[in-house]
C-alpha cells in the first residue's frame, strides 16, 4: 500500500531502532486506530453495496477514494508544509471522522461515491503526515527498519478493524459512528505527543518523467502496487458474498489477506536491503501469478484452504510497495526525495483508481474475474521485471556503477535498474 513512501531525508543521528521508535510511539498508535477505521469502512462499503448495486457501481465508489487520494497527494504538501504536521493531521483526521459519518444517511453509490472522494483526500493528508514524521527520525541505519514497523503497525490496525463488521447494526449507524470514534480518537495521541514535529528540509523540482528514467522498473512497480490492491481491497469482500461466504467468513479473508501482508513485511523487507531488489519483484510477480491461479481452486476446497491461500497471497501483494519504493530510492539523491515522494502517491493513486474498475469490469462474468485480473496483471508485471533484467541495455558503458552515496541507508551497494545498467 502508500505506507513506505520516503518524505523527508535528514542527516542521520545518533540512537538505535529503540531510541528511535520511543520518539513515534504515539504516532504509530494513532497509525493504528486511522488503519482500524478506514480498513474495516472500505470492507463494510463493499458488504453493504453486494446486495444494492452492481460490480460496476461498487468499483466507482472504491476508484473514487484512489481518486481523492491521487488529488490529495498533489495538492496537500504545500498545505502540511506550511501549517504543520500536528495542525494538518488533526484537521484531516477530524474531517475523515465526519465523512464516515455520512454513510449512514443513505445507501446511494452516488452519495457514497462524494464521501470516498473526500475520504481520500484525507487519507493523502494523513500518509504525508506520518510518513514525514516517521522518516525524519529514522536514521539510515534504522529506516527500514521503523517503516516495517510502522506498515505492521498499519496492518495490524486494518486487520484487527476487520472484526469490526460483525457487530450488530440492525439500522446500519452503529458501525459508521464506531468507524467515526475511531478515527476521532487518532487525534488524541498526536495532539498530546511530547515530541517535535518534523522540521523542514529543502528539496528539489522532480518530475514523474525523472522518476520514471530513474527507475523504470520502481516506478512501475509502485503502479502494479496499486492495481492489485485497489482491486482488493474493494473487491475481495463482494468476492466472498458471490461465492456465498458469510459475513464473519468474508471478515476473516480480509484479516487473513491483512494478516498475510504483516506477517511478511519485515522478513522481505531484509531480504530487499541484501540482494537484488528487481530479482525479488520478479520473485514476488511471478508468485502473484501462481497463486492467482490457485485462490479460485482453493475456494473450492473449503474455508480453512482458502484462508491459507489468502495469508500467502496478501504477503505478496503488500511486498510489492516497498520494494518498489526502496528500489527507486536507491537511484535517488536524498535532496530528491521530497518530491518524488508525492510522485510514488500519485502511481500508487492512479493505479488503485484504475484497478478497482478493471476488476470489477472482469467480474462482470463472475466472481473469479477478480483474480483473472490480478493474474494478468502479475504476469504481465513480472515479463517487464524479466526484460528490465535480461533485455538489452541502453547506453551501456561497460563500466561497472558508481556506489550510491552513505544517506541512501545502503552504503556500497551499485545502483540497479539504471538507464545505463538495464
Amino acid at each position: 500500500m502508500v505506507g513506505e513512501s520516503v518524505i523527508q531525508q535528514v542527516e542521520p543521528r545518533s540512537g538505535g531502532l529503540a531510541a528511535v521508535v520511543a520518539t513515534v510511539l504515539s504516532l504509530l498508535i494513532a497509525d493504528v486506530l486511522v488503519a482500524a477505521g478506514s480498513g474495516t469502512l472500505s470492507t463494510i462499503l463493499s458488504v453493504r453495496l453486494a446486495g444494492v448495486a452492481s460490480p460496476v457501481a461498487i468499483g466507482v465508489v472504491i476508484a473514487a477514494f484512489y481518486a481523492g487520494l491521487c488529488a490529495g497527494s498533489i495538492l496537500f504538501p504545500p498545505l502540511i508544509s506550511r501549517i504543520g504536521q500536528i495542525r494538518a493531521f488533526s484537521a484531516f483526521a477530524a474531517l475523515i471522522a465526519g465523512a464516515s459519518l455520512g454513510h449512514a444517511l443513505a445507501v446511494d453509490p452516488w452519495l457514497w461515491a462524494a464521501l470516498r472522494l473526500i475520504e481520500g483526500f484525507c487519507m493523502a493528508a494523513l500518509f504525508i503526515c506520518i510518513e514525514s514524521w516517521l522518516n525524519q527520525r529514522a536514521t539510515g541505519q534504522t529506516r527500514g527498519q521503523v517503516l516495517a514497523l510502522y506498515m505492521i503497525c498499519h496492518h495490524s490496525g486494518e486487520g484487527l478493524g476487520q472484526l469490526l463488521i460483525d457487530i450488530p447494526d440492525a439500522h446500519g449507524f452503529t458501525l459508521f459512528a464506531t468507524i467515526s470514534i475511531l478515527l476521532s480518537f487518532a487525534v488524541i495521541p498526536v495532539a498530546l505527543t511530547h515530541a517535535a514535529p518534523p522540521s523542514p528540509v529543502e528539496s528539489v523540482r522532480f518530475s514523474l518523467r525523472e522518476a520514471v528514467v530513474a527507475s523504470p522498473l520502481g516506478t512501475f512497480g509502485v503502479l502494479v502496487s496499486g492495481l492489485l490492491l485497489g482491486s482488493l481491497y474493494g473487491l475481495l469482500p463482494v468476492y466472498a458474498q458471490q461465492v456465498g461466504r458469510s459475513t464473519s467468513e468474508t471478515a476473516l479473508l480480509m484479516i487473513a489477506m491483512i494478516m498475510g501482508g504483516g506477517l511478511l513485511q519485515w522478513p522481505i523487507g531484509r531480504i530487499s536491503d541484501r540482494h537484488d531488489r528487481r530479482r525479488l519483484l520478479l520473485m514476488l510477480y511471478a508468485g502473484l501469478t501462481v497463486i492467482s491461479v490457485l485462490v479460485p481452486v482453493s475456494a473450492i476446497l473449503g474455508l480453512p484452504v482458502l484462508l491459507v491461500g489468502i495469508v500467502v497471497f496478501g504477503g505478496g501483494l503488500f511486498a510489492i510497495y516497498p520494494v518498489s519504493v526502496a528500489h527507486t530510492a536507491d537511484h535517488l539523491r536524498p535532496e530528491q526525495l521530497v518530491a518524488a515522494s508525492g510522485n510514488f502517491i500519485l502511481v500508487y493513486s492512479v493505479g488503485a483508481t484504475l484497478g478497482p474498475l478493471g476488476a470489477s469490469a472482469a467480474m462482470m462474468g463472475g466472481p473469479t474475474g477478480l483474480f483473472v485480473f490480478t493474474g494478468l496483471v502479475s504476469a504481465g508485471a513480472a515479463a517487464f521485471a524479466l526484460w528490465r533484467l535480461h533485455g538489452p541495455k541502453t547506453g551501456s558503458t561497460g563500466q561497472a556503477p558508481a556506489l550510491l552515496p552513505a544517506p541512501q541507508g545502503r552504503v556500497g551497494v551499485p545502483p540497479r535498474d539504471l538507464p545505463s545498467s538495464g
